[in-house]
């Protein structure tokens, strides 16, 4: 077994080298670059060799090494030496770069504590002097968390390439990391939604990394959805001139998931970006069509099923990643689907499909909670069903009062002022009687329930002042809508069922 992985490793590199040689024919830039700004932990795991691989592979060919807690490379401690195990560790790493045709970069960092002295100086060439004999050969200067005259920087790195590299018997490259084009990876106040979208390259990035002909992805967060940004990066930096960035990110997960490629793609889709739903159309109540609503509904639909299919990916480490993701987004998907069928019932005058759609779909203050920890869809498809929602229920109203407008009772008890607060998303629970004393002038009542009983009846009661009864009607549907009757002075409701709202309407 471990043969064949050799001959398989041996087989990488080969291409890997065959590759970047046709890059450079093609305009890729010089420096193609990764830097880990990682623990040390982190930096030096178990699966480097397999990080290394996917970093070659790509055809990313440099290496910075900048791990964020090594003090030797930093502000607390670069003046002194390595300890022993820690420069084993990166000598471990640098060689592993090299195998696959990999340059390895020692960046060091002073930041404030860089005293642009003699003496600070003299300690820094004499760093660069130990760290040559160890084995390294490209260095880069960085001096963050400083606000360091560019020309200052200048002149430090001309008399380091006098004095320091022009001393040495073998070659050696020194560079200012400002001379590179850095993104970050999450960019920085991009959020978790940066992470899974990938890195964006706007035009003056791109300008700026041909200008340079660099372009290094400084990784300050690993996981599995990063390798969508290294690909990005590394599929840019390759072939510059004809970079398209979908093209890029399909040929990315096509990569990476291919058993789940459209799935992964149509989350991508609805999820992030500016062009976020590019392509889908949505619509107001107004400017409803048949037309509109089934291809809308075909996409809602395709939504809903992604998490489903995302469970097939191979890679089950991005599938924890995307989880919570997934999840919401397949929520979205439905909530689609029905805000649609809520639509049709209206359209077709079946209100009490309709009215159930309705507080069917209707978002809890958990979902919203969800829906914002994690959300997509929110350029156009969650403000779909969120004003397609409140459209549908202004119509709906509207249907009802025709043009006399509610009546609102003067006496209301608290036990059923949630029926009576037109808060279409409280109910009340009648557990046997329920009593509304009808408004004056009111001349119509609408009752919307939840889901009537399938084991007992619910009945609409108008009672006289002395309580004898004027009208009775058996509640059928879950909108019931009847006229009041001379003489009639309260409504009640009979059975146990959850009413939503009574509306009295003067018409």
């Amino acid at each position: 077994m471990r043969y064949i992985e050799l001959l398989a490793s041996l087989a990488l590199l080969t291409c890997v080298a065959a590759g970047n040689a046709s890059a450079q024919d093609n305009g890729a830039l010089r420096v193609r670059g990764v830097m880990e700004s990682l623990d040390m932990e982190d930096v030096r795991t178990v699966n480097s060799q397999l990080r290394l691989d996917f970093y070659a592979s790509c055809g990313l060919n440099t290496y910075f090494y900048a791990p964020s807690d090594d003090v030797s490379r930093s502000a607390k401690g670069w003046r002194f030496l390595y300890p022993e195990r820690d420069r084993k560790n990166l000598l471990e790493l640098m060689n592993a770069c090299h195998e696959r045709n990999m340059e390895f970069v020692w960046t060091i960092d002073p930041g404030n504590s860089y005293g642009w002295n003699t003496q600070d100086y003299e300690l820094l060439k004499n760093k660069l002097v130990v760290m040559y004999h160890a084995g390294v050969r490209s260095f880069a200067l960085a001096f963050s968390g400083v606000d360091a005259l560019p020309s200052r920087m200048k002149q430090l790195k001309d008399r380091l390439m006098t004095e320091f590299v022009a001393q040495r018997r073998e070659s050696v490259t020194l560079a200012l990391m400002d001379e590179y084009t850095i993104v970050d990876y999450p960019p920085h106040g991009g959020g978790p939604k940066a992470l899974m979208r990938g890195i964006v390259l706007d035009d003056d990035v791109r300008a700026d990394a041909v200008r340079s002909s660099s372009i290094v992805c400084r990784m300050k967060e690993r996981s599995e959805l990063s390798k969508l940004s290294i690909m990005s990066v590394a599929d840019f930096a390759s072939y510059p001139a004809t970079y398209d960035e979908s093209v890029s990110r399909e040929k990315a997960v096509e990569s990476l998931a291919p058993e789940v490629k459209d799935a992964y793609l149509t989350f991508i889709k609805h999820s992030f970006g500016e062009n976020e739903s590019e392509g889908v159309e949505t619509f107001a109540l107004a400017g409803y069509t048949k037309e509109k609503a089934d291809s809308l509904m075909a996409e809602f639909r395709r939504i809903a099923a992604v998490p489903g299919i995302m469970e097939k990916c191979a890679s089950k480490e991005l599938l924890v990643e995307l989880k919570p993701w997934l999840a919401e987004f397949g929520k979205l998907g439905k909530r689609g689907i029905k805000v649609l069928e809520c639509l049709q019932h209206y359209v077709e005058g079946d209100l009490g499909r309709f009215w159930i759609s309705y507080i069917d779909n209707l978002m809890s203050e958990e979902d919203i909670a969800s829906y914002m920890a994690h959300k997509s869809g929110s350029v156009k498809l969650q403000p779909f069903y969120e004003t397609m929602t409140s459209e549908l229920i202004a119509a709906f109203t509207g249907r009802m009062t025709g043009e006399g407008g509610t009546v609102r009772a003067s006496r209301v008890s608290a036990d059923v002022f949630a029926a009576v607060d037109a808060d279409f998303a409280t109910s009340m629970r009648v557990a046997g009687r329920a009593v509304f004393t009808i408004p004056a002038n009111a001349s119509h009542c609408h009752v919307l329930t939840g889901e009537l009983p399938s084991d007992g009846m619910v009945f609409l009661r108008q009672l006289a002042l002395d309580g004898s009864l004027v009208a009775e009607f058996v509640v059928r549907s879950p909108y019931m809508s009847m006229e009041l009757k001379k003489g009639a002075v309260k409504v009640d409701i009979l059975g146990n069922v959850d009413v939503f709202e009574t509306i009295f309407v003067s018409l």
